[in-house]
């Protein structure tokens, strides 16, 4: 079996926010006293994990994978199998397969 790992780098800023999250302006900025409404997920909030793994599981049932039964992190899809722990993921193939 090969494997291939993935980082996926700033995964979470990708991730549309559905409702409103407001947040006060960092320090060392000059608009001082401005609130700002997030539109995306950051590192820190804590709905990002969980906003992060639905989008990724809607991504994997588009390309038709299939989840491993009680392995809520482990899919399969032709002999492919992916899983994956926050933003890491681990795919794993059969050699020469691909």
């Amino acid at each position: 079996m090969e494997l291939i790992q993935y980082d996926v780098v700033n995964a979470f800023v990708y991730i549309n926010i559905l409702y409103d999250v407001f947040m006060k302006m960092p320090d060392g900025y000059t608009k001082k006293g401005r609130i700002l409404r997030l539109r995306k997920a950051l590192y820190g909030l804590r709905e990002s994990l969980l906003l992060w793994q639905k989008d990724f599981i809607t991504t994997l049932k588009n390309l038709s994978c299939e989840l491993v039964p009680y392995k809520p992190c482990c899919w399969i899809k032709d002999g492919i199998i992916i899983f994956f722990y926050v933003n890491d993921i681990v795919v794993t193939f059969k050699k020469g397969s691909c």
